[in-house]
């Protein structure tokens, strides 16, 4: 066969490259489950911050209690339940009093077992009945709420 009678036949042409796009649908579902699981992660930590800024806003203000004032239990019970319905829901502290207030907050320090926890002194819910309270009581109960808002807030809340 001479040059000229050579057969028709065309170059080999090599198949398209197989393209990474767009992904699999797998791929797809992988990417929302990792999206959704960052924003649950975003979620939380956000939420801890914010119960953590207002714990140490609580701190704050009961470090700012004047304890010679006649009404610093007061002030002092005061901070401890707004700082309590930060962690749980109104409904549950707002109508806490007297006897159920005092197992509300043992409760909190016990949960996971506060490192160091503080006798409760009964007399103390009947501060609001005594004419005269005793400052020792009342800076005990200071000591008390330090206590609590450092650890059984914390703690009891974790649920």
């Amino acid at each position: 066969m001479n040059a000229q009678q050579e057969l028709p036949i065309a170059d080999i042409h090599l198949p398209v490259q197989v393209s990474m796009w767009p992904p699999a649908y797998g791929w797809w579902i992988v990417l929302l489950l990792i999206l959704i699981t960052l924003f649950a992660v975003f979620k939380l930590v956000q939420k801890w911050r914010k119960k953590r800024v207002q714990r140490n806003f609580a701190l704050d203000e009961l470090n700012a209690v004047d304890l010679e004032h006649y009404a610093a239990w007061q002030q002092i019970n005061e901070i401890m339940k707004r700082a309590a319905m930060v962690y749980y829901s109104r409904e549950q502290v707002a109508a806490l009093t007297g006897e159920k207030w005092k197992t509300f907050l043992l409760d909190g320090l016990a949960k996971k077992g506060a490192s160091k926890t503080p006798e409760f002194d009964d007399n103390w819910l009947n501060f609001a009945y005594t004419p005269k309270v005793d400052q020792q009581q009342v800076q005990s109960y200071h000591q008390f709420a330090q206590i609590w808002l450092k650890q059984g807030l914390l703690k009891g809340a974790a649920k």
